[in-house]
């Protein structure tokens, strides 16, 4: 099994060299006299080390007298003489930013995020994971339709005949109302029909149609259904509730999330409504679009939009508040198969290298 190990940084003191693990606050009394504490959470067992490392350097001079971490809960805590900072860790984890301004400088980025270590930590999602949320909840969006129009269209056959007919528009979610329009005959021209709800009661607001009664009688109890499931999407189809300008943790791109999709750009330095590159990812398609007047970027993005997606990592509080919950749930599971991936990797490393140390003892002639 795979075990953390305290590193060893200059200029650093520790008492304990051994990583108590505990899932509680030790006593302080059994630890020492004066202690401090400080900890950071979401620390995968992997990210020990490395998190040990950069916390070290950034207090020299101060004396950890133990190191505890809790496997549970993904904490790590540092029992000190002195205060600590930990802002070192945070800060080590995202990507300064730096303008880019030059199309070999959009190169340079392309090939840094496709080669870019992967991102195992919980408070992070990858844009294509992102995307891919989008793109089912807009496939589901528009499945109402695709669900209710027969069913809606049966009814009325049945109550008005054969010839009527009946059209289902965008949901009005900036007053939360379902439009619908409808024909009696089939020379007639459309007349628009709106309704909403009240204290979870349908009714009609305004309508265009001789037939309103007619029509609410044979179809209210299914437009009431439909009108249900599209108020569940009234936060991902709204605009106001985008986020863009959003820096991603590991590269110099921005990106824009939004119900119509995902985007990563430059910015155009002379114009703000422009940008010098631009991969998008819409909702409504499975494809990707690239925007650049460079052959050379776009045959670099060609084939790897995907992989870009993938390769790029944002905070998930830094997303639509609305998918926040969702996106750290999917995470949790990734990280945790990540892990578990990893562990039985280093397992087999482990396990090969005992069996070449049993080997060059018993053939000691076998070089390394």
């Amino acid at each position: 099994m795979f075990v953390p190990c305290i590193p060893t940084v200059p200029r650093t003191t520790i008492i304990n060299k051994t990583i108590v693990y505990c899932d509680t606050v030790l006593s302080l009394k059994d630890v020492g006299s004066n202690i401090k504490i400080a900890s950071i959470s979401g620390i995968s067992e992997n990210e020990l080390e490395k998190c040990l490392k950069i916390v070290f350097e950034a207090n020299p001079d101060v004396v950890f007298n133990t190191i505890q971490y809790s496997r549970s809960d993904k904490k790590v805590y540092f029992y000190t003489d002195k205060v600590i900072n930990t802002k070192a860790y945070e800060e080590s984890k995202y990507t300064k930013y730096k303008p880019i301004t030059t199309k070999a400088e959009i190169l340079e980025e392309i090939k840094n995020v496709l080669v870019a270590p992967e991102n195992i930590s919980n408070e992070c999602v990858s844009l294509y994971d992102v995307c891919m949320l989008n793109r089912k909840l807009d496939n589901d969006y528009d499945n109402i339709e695709k669900k209710y129009s027969p069913i809606l269209k049966s009814n009325l056959s049945s109550r008005l005949g054969s010839s009527s007919s009946l059209c289902i528009h965008k949901f009005d979610y900036d007053n939360n109302l379902l439009h619908i329009s409808f024909k009696r005959w089939n020379g007639n021209d459309y007349d628009d029909i709106y309704l909403t709800k009240t204290d979870g009661d349908l009714h009609v607001v305004k309508s265009e149609s001789c037939w309103t009664d007619e029509v609410f009688e044979a179809i209210s109890s299914p437009l009431s259904k439909m009108y249900d499931e599209y108020i569940l999407y009234k936060e991902f189809r709204d605009w106001n509730k985008s986020k863009n300008g959003v820096k991603p943790v590991n590269c110099n791109f921005f990106s824009d999330i939004n119900c119509y999709g995902v985007s990563v750009y430059v910015p155009s330095p002379s114009n703000r409504y422009q940008t010098e590159f631009k991969l998008s990812a819409p909702s409504y398609d499975s494809k990707f679009t690239t925007d650049c007047n460079s052959s050379t970027v776009m045959e670099a993005v060609k084939g790897n939009e995907m992989e870009i997606f993938k390769s790029i990592f944002v905070k998930i509080s830094d997303c639509p508040i609305w998918m926040q919950g969702i996106l750290y749930a999917e995470r949790k599971k990734q990280v945790e198969e990540l892990e578990k991936t990893e562990k039985i990797r280093k397992q087999k490393e482990e396990k090969k290298q005992k069996r070449l140390e049993y080997i060059r003892k018993i053939f000691p002639f076998i070089k390394k």
